[in-house]
């Protein structure tokens, strides 16, 4: 995605796959473009595309402590289907939060 210059701000990766679930691999907006809406365009964006691929769902998979990407898919109308405990390879533990729509 770009802006009015032409630089790149923000990207969405999706995975489309043959049951009819979109994915959203990853979301990225470059920090100094952020909280300008970029997120939430992508995510429009990228819902799109996934009805355009024949997909009636998009679901993703968020860190749970990412409470600012949780609060903007709550937003887009995504809801948690999923939580999962998760351990790093530094012991470290969180979980991992799937929402879809």
């Amino acid at each position: 995605m770009v802006d009015a210059r032409g630089e790149n701000v923000a990207d969405i990766f999706l995975g489309l796959d043959w049951s009819g679930i979109g994915w959203v691999n990853s979301v990225e907006v470059r920090p100094e473009h952020r909280g300008r809406g970029y997120g939430r365009a992508a995510m429009l964006v990228g819902e799109q595309k996934t009805l355009a691929g024949g997909n009636s769902l998009l679901g993703l998979n968020v860190i749970g402590h990412n409470t600012t990407a949780i609060g903007l898919y709550e937003k887009l109308g995504y809801a948690v289907v999923d939580e999962t405990r998760t351990i790093s390879f530094q012991d470290r533990h969180d979980h991992d939060v799937t929402v879809a729509k």
